[in-house]
């Protein structure tokens, strides 16, 4: 039969255990033992490597955003451009008109009558009203006048006016007219 283990000696007179023995885990390293300082270390690194991810994922994200709201704004700094310029050189027209009796009421930009009638488009989706506007040399502002006064639905109507409150935006199958320009859908 195998003998119990003798038990260690303790009291007064009992050998310490030796400083360098032990366990690494078990043994006191300054105010905290071997283990906390490795819970420590491991919760440490999981925090790093957590907001680590995070920051930079939050820096790709910043980055797509602004990137995306730097074209909506150009495309709507560039449309708001574009209607001032048209409304100024409307109003330059009709101050020339008022100067000059021999001048016709409708020369110049008009939104129907035989000199240019308006030109039926129906938008692809391909491009923003922004850039409709600025290839066909008009602004969103003269594009939803001209339109106005087309055959089109009152509901197709309020699509082309709930499109030019955001012209940064695409749509598709939105009915418009100009009074000048190609005849294709845009």
């Amino acid at each position: 039969m195998s003998e119990p283990a003798a038990e260690r000696p303790t009291g007064p007179g009992a050998a310490a255990p030796a400083a360098g023995g032990g366990n690494i885990l078990q043994r006191k390293i300054g105010p905290l033992p071997g283990w906390a300082w490795a819970g420590l270390a491991g919760v440490g690194a999981l925090a790093w490597w957590y907001f680590r991810g995070r920051s930079g994922q939050a820096a790709a994200d910043a980055a797509t955003s602004s990137e995306d709201a730097n074209a909506a704004v150009g495309d709507d700094i560039q449309g708001q451009l574009a209607t001032i310029q048209t409304e100024i050189q409307n109003l330059q027209q009709s101050e020339s008109q008022e100067g000059d009796e021999s001048t016709p009421a409708n020369s110049g930009t008009s939104t129907g009558g035989s000199k240019s009638p308006a030109v039926r488009h129906v938008s692809t989706g391909k491009e923003t009203l922004n850039q409709i506007a600025k290839s066909r040399n008009t602004s969103v502002a003269h594009i939803v006048s001209v339109s106005r006064k087309g055959p089109e639905s009152k509901e197709n109507l309020a699509k082309l006016v709930a499109w030019a409150r955001h012209p940064g935006t695409r749509r598709k199958g939105i009915v418009y007219y100009t009074s000048h320009g190609p005849v294709e859908g845009a």
